[in-house]
């Protein structure tokens, strides 16, 4: 999987979410594949639901709190790629035009 700068994220049709006030968990209740998530987890969840450019996702983080920018990508990246691990996302190539 390649994820790049201007990729676009699909959300699975069959996914579930439950937010509690201590917990956030993803469910695939096509495959029973769930997935808890942290804190950041959760934060970068709500924002790929928020907004389709990955940039526009980094830049907010940039913007709320004190840290680098090559930090935020690695772990956006890291982020993607456990849902698409579990299969909860498909990464698709933006095709600009």
């Amino acid at each position: 999987m390649d994820i790049q700068k201007d990729s676009r994220i699909t959300f699975k049709k069959e996914i579930f979410t439950s937010k509690g006030e201590n917990n956030f968990v993803i469910l695939n209740y096509e495959t029973g594949i769930y997935l808890g998530l942290d804190e950041m987890g959760a934060m970068f969840w709500e924002l790929l639901k928020r907004f389709e450019e990955l940039q526009v996702i980094v830049n907010h983080v940039i913007n709320e709190y004190e840290v680098e920018e090559d930090q935020v990508w690695q772990d956006l990246y890291r982020f993607i790629e456990k849902l698409v691990h579990h299969q909860i996302v498909t990464v698709n190539e933006h095709v600009k035009g």
